[in-house]
């Protein structure tokens, strides 16, 4: 007993590894500086090595070295996607999108921490398409113009919003409730398109350097609709950024792409008849479909990107502010600027020249994806790792 009564008592906090801060043993996060486990405590990143293969292996080295990003590991796309058409019962549906509350926000030692693989967003796909599909049968066959608008919206939604979806799935923690996602590519891109044009009012970048301007103003509206939107400092993983990102850049894409539609009607209707109308509808159409085809690899990807380097940083600064700030940061916001202008650059070329350069932008910015999804499950196994030493609970329990 005497022996039992010698021994240390057991220390009730221990320092933040951020901020240094003392946090109370079981806490959920550092009181002083918003710190969650997990969030930078993940291995440090290796340098990249110099690979072998000639200009192409220097191209996706150079890349890895300024974007931040460790060599792709264990991926591949077939895997990934292997899910896609699996049958699913109507009770596994259901529960999928019950995450993001405190009562279904799975703890964090219960997260799986391989490669996601992603099955709904498909079927988002096939549905709205269907939904598109079926309102163009109907107006060729009755060539009622109240149809125009509805496959306006529904056919620039489809492919971003099942993009969205996709993210959302990618999201491991299971944290952030579908509503948010929702509101998030709602409102989201309708704030970011109009930050975006005041962006455009007040710089004029467009007079000097003409569509690749828009690489810039519109990565900046759509960068602080996310901060504005998402400023609380309630969900702090890396991948929750990435989800974030993609769904304020998905709403954009729809309402940008809507847009684009109107006015490839309104720039190829001769006139007010039936048989004008019905030739207009033709260039609407091919500006859906072009656009659908090519929105996973734009403003999806790129506000991903922005958002998840930007949680990156923030993992590993006190404030906002010094995370926008956050030279890493700073240099990735930069890349993703110039891949949104070299693609609007590139598409002044039209589709036969400018397209095998837009599909490259594409490839980069999902390799850059794919990189911070790493990244981020990386830092879902740092958290489960101080969560079954017993000092520090990690993350919250959703919102």
């Amino acid at each position: 007993m005497a022996a039992l009564a010698a021994q240390p008592a057991r220390p009730t906090t221990v320092p933040c590894p951020r901020c240094r801060a003392q946090v109370v043993i079981g806490s959920y996060s550092c009181q002083a500086c918003g710190f969650v486990p997990g969030i930078g405590t993940a291995a440090p990143q290796q340098p990249a090595m110099p690979k072998s293969g000639g200009v192409a292996a220097g191209f996706w080295s150079q890349l890895d070295k300024h974007a931040s990003l460790d060599k792709l590991e264990g991926f591949s796309l077939k895997e990934m996607f292997s899910e896609v058409f699996r049958k699913r019962t109507q009770d596994e549906i259901d529960e999928y999108f019950q995450v993001g509350s405190p009562h279904t926000t799975p703890d964090i030692v219960q997260v799986p921490t391989g490669w996601p693989k992603p099955w709904f967003f498909g079927r988002v796909l096939l549905f709205v398409g269907m939904m598109y599909l079926v309102q163009y049968i109907a107006f060729l066959e009755f060539q009622n113009t109240i149809m125009l608008p509805g496959m306006m919206i529904i056919g620039a939604l489809a492919m971003p919003f099942a993009t969205a979806i996709l993210f959302f799935e990618l999201n491991a923690p299971r944290n952030v409730p579908f509503h948010r996602v929702l509101m998030l590519v709602g409102a989201g891109g309708v704030l970011s398109i109009f930050v975006s044009l005041i962006g455009f009012q007040i710089s004029s970048l467009h007079e000097f350097l003409g569509a690749p301007a828009a690489g810039i103003v519109e990565e900046i509206g759509k960068l602080i609709a996310v901060v504005i939107m998402m400023r609380k400092a309630d969900k702090l993983y890396l991948l929750n950024g990435v989800l974030f990102g993609a769904a304020v850049g998905a709403g954009f894409a729809a309402f940008e792409s809507a847009g684009y539609a109107f006015n490839a009607f309104l720039s190829a209707l001769p006139d007010k008849s039936g048989a004008g109308i019905l030739f207009a509808s033709g260039a609407m159409v091919k500006s859906i479909t072009l656009r659908g085809i090519l929105a996973p690899f734009g403003h999806v990807a790129w506000t991903a990107i922005t958002a998840g380097m930007l949680w990156r940083s923030r993992a590993y600064t006190k404030t906002m502010i010094d995370a926008l700030l956050d030279g890493k940061f700073v240099r990735a916001f930069f890349l993703v600027m110039l891949l949104h202008a070299t693609w609007n650059f590139t598409a002044g070329f039209g589709l036969i020249f400018g397209l095998p350069f837009m599909v490259l932008v594409g490839v980069v910015s999902w390799y850059i994806v794919f990189g911070l999804v790493q990244q981020g499950l990386r830092q879902v196994r740092a958290a489960q790792s101080l969560t079954k030493t017993g000092l520090i609970r990690a993350f919250d329990q959703g919102s």
